[in-house]
């Protein structure tokens, strides 16, 4: 039997249906780069995305030695290599190249061999690509292997919408469940799928599951992404709780070419908080006599967010006050600079950078447009950046983003990062290189973060923080008993639940 790669989830390689032993990490890496290239690789660029920084010689011999490596593990027939060019051999079975390939219509859901072979392909799936591998010395890989995992598990999704949509065809409705519901545990923002869940529970006369489903999404939808739910998805609703589900027709989606429109869902009352706003206010005072950072501790969903929009919106009236924000997602920790380049992407901060009286020279401007590529289009006249080392290139990048900062003349500098547990590594060495560059300015950082998410690089530097005496944590608690009261009487409840 031909070789099987299992990609799809933690790796696994069989022959026969016996598992084979391939350990190294670059080899691994290296199967992945070719089972799912769109065409045979050239050893450079094989080499460009494990071992950039190698010399050319030592990527070749690295190369060299982990086809052997794989050869040894795999037999000699799982590779077809022609001059410089290196490709997976044909008769390899990969899963993720299987769910890849796999074409599905929508017209294709009242054929019941297709929803059996869409099953099958669904199946395949046992988790992210390469679950829990990464390369720490090997960035590009990383940044492919985040793309990878993106592409591979919205093809899954979009096969479980179809997989739903055979079931609704045929009112399988335990079925419809089951497939909405692994379609959310992949990405539990997936509003159609919590329709699709609603729906079954409806028409299987479980009105009070449906009602459920409906009260998660609407908590996750307010609480990740500050939205209400769709007007379709209300529109459902409404017909459940009227008992008009037989009008409902074959399918909830919203028509083509169209793009609903969301709504803010009101606010709830801001309630207590009195001893984190106290210690924000502290931090403020604090940082105009020199740089200082504010860290909001707290778990997910506890409010870290609404108390820094609060804590904002009480602030007076000042002239010279420049605020700041931005926020890390767990898609880009792979990306440097994302919540950098946000930063001065913001109306307040990238104003500063498009006229020539921002104050900062064209040299150090030149080097932002690095990352903010914008920039030489609305200042042609910049120079080129220099071709530089990558150390000398990564401080270049930081002094120039710091001008940029000491340019906008604040009075004080606010900056809010969210969800800091997300932030990549060049990110968080900036906010380290602009601690220091600007210590004696009126600067206040603060960063919010969930520290069971955090990892060690993000623990350590705000250790080395706390140890300069430059941090403040501000921990994000539960309500008091008193406070929940307080906030059940505001939104019209029975205080005494609390």
């Amino acid at each position: 039997m031909p070789l099987r790669l299992h990609l799809l989830g933690t790796p696994l390689f069989t022959r026969d249906d016996q598992p084979l032993e391939l350990n190294a990490a670059k080899a691994v890496a290296l199967l992945a780069l070719l089972a799912l290239a769109r065409a045979p690789q050239t050893r450079e660029q094989l080499t460009g995305y494990l071992w950039a920084e190698s010399t050319a010689d030592a990527a070749r011999k690295n190369l060299r030695n982990t086809l052997w490596t794989i050869r040894k593990a795999l037999g000699d027939d799982f590779l077809d290599a022609e001059a410089d060019r290196l490709a997976l051999a044909a008769d390899v079975w990969v899963d993720a190249t299987a769910i890849a390939d796999f074409k599905f219509q929508m017209s294709d859901v009242t054929d019941s061999s297709k929803i059996e072979t869409l099953k099958s392909i669904i199946a395949l799936y046992r988790g992210p690509l390469l679950d829990g591998f990464s390369l720490a010395d090997a960035p590009e890989f990383e940044l492919w292997l985040t793309g990878e995992r993106e592409r591979l598990s919205q093809m899954y999704l979009r096969a479980l919408s179809h997989l739903v949509e055979g079931y609704r065809e045929r009112q399988q409705w335990r079925e419809m469940l089951d497939a909405a519901g692994r379609a959310l545990a992949e990405d539990n923002l997936q509003e159609p799928m919590y329709r699709a869940r609603m729906d079954a529970h409806a028409r299987l006369g479980e009105r009070a599951e449906a009602f459920r489903e409906y009260e998660a999404l609407r908590t996750i939808l307010e609480r990740e992404l500050g939205v209400a739910p769709l007007p379709e998805t209300e529109a459902l609703r409404e017909q459940i709780v009227r008992g008009q589900l037989e009008l409902l027709p074959t399918s909830t989606g919203s028509k083509a070419g169209t793009m609903p429109q969301r709504t803010a869902p009101a606010r709830t009352p801001f309630i207590g908080r009195e001893r984190e706003l106290a210690s924000l206010n502290s931090e403020l005072e604090k940082s105009r006599g020199g740089a200082r950072v504010a860290l909001l501790a707290g778990e997910v969903g506890i409010g870290k967010t609404r108390l820094w929009q609060e804590w904002l919106a009480a602030l007076p009236d000042g002239a010279k006050r420049v605020v700041l924000q931005a926020h890390c997602l767990e898609a880009t920790q792979a990306l440097p600079f994302t919540p950098v380049v946000e930063l001065f992407r913001e109306p307040a901060g990238g104003r500063h950078l498009s006229v020539r009286e921002s104050g900062v020279p064209p040299l150090w401007l030149a080097e932002v447009a690095r990352v903010i590529p914008e920039l030489s289009g609305g200042a042609p006249s910049l120079p080129p950046p220099a071709p530089l080392q990558a150390d000398e290139e990564r401080r270049r990048l930081f002094e120039g983003f710091a001008r940029c900062l000491l340019a906008l003349n604040a009075q004080p500098l606010i900056v809010f990062i969210d969800d800091v547990h997300w932030i990549d590594s060049a990110s968080l060495d900036w906010l380290a290189f602009i601690l220091d560059r600007l210590r004696e300015q009126p600067l206040l950082l603060v960063l919010a973060y969930r520290p069971a998410d955090a990892p060690a690089v993000l623990v350590q530097r705000i250790a080395q923080w706390a140890r300069a005496g430059a941090l403040q944590r501000i921990a994000v608690d539960h309500f008091s008993e008193e406070e929940s009261a307080a906030l059940i009487s505001a939104l019209g409840g029975d205080a005494g639940l609390a």
